[in-house]
């Protein structure tokens, strides 16, 4: 919130808040029930996509911390070099876009 809706542009609408926090909470559940189904009922890679999809909802709704730990979980999952690497570079630029330089530096 203190990232998207400086307070030159107002205060925050509490009720655009409270739906955008309910859609996100939602979309949440959805993502922890596929990666249980993945680890119950399918393999690998599917639990390492449901864990980057995860991560990329994080990403996406600007929650810096959430978004390194999954990305993190991820990144233990994955076993190519390439698919390392993407994660490496995400977090990389969501330290540039928090002006974490100190998290770029990792």
């Amino acid at each position: 919130e203190k990232y998207l809706c400086p307070g030159a542009l107002g205060p925050a609408d509490a009720a655009l808040k409270a739906e955008l926090q309910k859609q996100n909470d939602e979309e949440l559940v959805k993502l922890e029930d596929k990666i249980k189904d993945a680890k119950e009922n399918l393999g690998d890679i599917e639990v390492r996509d449901g864990l980057i999809a995860k991560a990329e909802f994080f990403n996406r709704i600007g929650d810096k911390e959430q978004a390194c730990e999954a990305y993190d979980v991820a990144f233990a999952k994955t076993v190519g070099v390439g698919g390392r690497l993407d994660n490496i570079l995400t977090k990389i630029r969501i330290a540039f876009f928090f002006d974490d330089m100190e998290m770029a530096k990792k």
